[in-house]
């Protein structure tokens, strides 16, 4: 058993590592290469989160050093990386969930960031890095400024801003984009005038099924979609919601000839990471009178 005298030598001996290890912290300052490399890696993370680059895309960039249980959203699997580019303080992760379409995988739903210390990052450049839509004022009035934090019994009053944001082009898939930035250290108390990044985050929103409906009956208008009636006779050409999807399937595999009153059907893509074909949704846009139907109707006239 240590005695006194003995304890007290450790007790002042811990007090001198806290302090030291104290000072490393307020001393410690990011250079522009860090935070170069910052904004490369959250460029990365959005597209991550958009669905528009795999996840081991990341992983090139940093590695995961550990996997345990998320929060955001709950349930999840937390992906930490080894942020030690920046310091030791600072974490950096990605929580993802299963396959909502119940194929194998994961889905990665919520990346972070907690800089620590805070990282001297302009708003305006991160805005623009990710494409945000801007609205000066309160989120209840439409706008990004979300809140300031109360101030905490015995804590400096918070003189920074939370500032939360959609894309200015959301994916069309089955969740929608948000981001939000902590700042910290504003002076005047003006959360516009914050420098100081401590928290920055991109999440997935997923979207119930009417919320989908609603979202892509206002992107196409009057399109019939599958499962409705042809309004008139002629050649159809399928859209879909994934834009991309639209974009890199070619128009002759997606048009096709209905009559007036035919059930408008899928379309069958194959599915090339899994081998599968898929029955893809679509909305179908009259691109004309089909040309051999003259023709047809010369070799098979219609009963009337």
């Amino acid at each position: 058993m240590p005695n006194e005298a003995e304890k007290k030598a450790r007790y002042e001996a811990y007090k001198e590592r806290a302090k030291a290890a104290q000072a490393a912290y307020d001393n410690f300052r990011y250079t522009d290469v860090q935070r170069e490399q910052v904004l490369d890696l959250v460029a990365q993370a959005m597209k991550v989160i958009r669905g528009e680059a795999a996840f081991d895309s990341l992983e090139r960039l940093l590695h995961v050093i550990d996997i345990g249980k998320g929060q955001q959203p709950n349930p999840s699997t937390q992906h930490a990386f080894d942020a030690r580019f920046l310091n030791k303080w600072t974490s950096i992760y990605v929580n993802t969930i299963p396959r909502r379409d119940g194929k194998p995988g994961f889905e990665p739903a919520h990346f972070q960031i907690e800089f620590k210390p805070a990282i001297k990052m302009q708003r305006e450049r991160l805005e623009g890095l990710l494409g945000l839509k801007i609205v000066p004022g309160w989120t209840s009035d439409g706008g990004n400024l979300q809140y300031e934090i109360p101030q905490l019994h015995g804590r400096a009053a918070f003189d920074g801003g939370v500032f939360r944001y959609s894309p200015l082009k959301q994916p069309q898939e089955n969740f929608e984009i948000e981001v939000v930035f902590t700042y910290l250290n504003g002076p005047d108390h003006n959360p516009y005038a914050a420098t100081q990044l401590v928290r920055l985050q991109i999440s997935r929103n997923y979207l119930t099924p009417e919320q989908i409906k609603q979202r892509d009956d206002k992107k196409f208008g009057h399109l019939p979609q599958t499962g409705e009636r042809a309004p008139k006779d002629g050649r159809y050409l399928a859209l879909f919601a994934n834009d991309a999807l639209t974009a890199s399937v070619p128009p002759e595999r997606r048009t096709c000839t209905y009559d007036k009153g035919q059930w408008l059907g899928p379309v069958h893509l194959n599915d090339s990471a899994t081998g599968q074909t898929d029955a893809v949704h679509a909305w179908w846009q009259w691109i004309g009178p089909d040309p051999l139907a003259a023709e047809i109707e010369k070799l098979f006239p219609r009963r009337s």
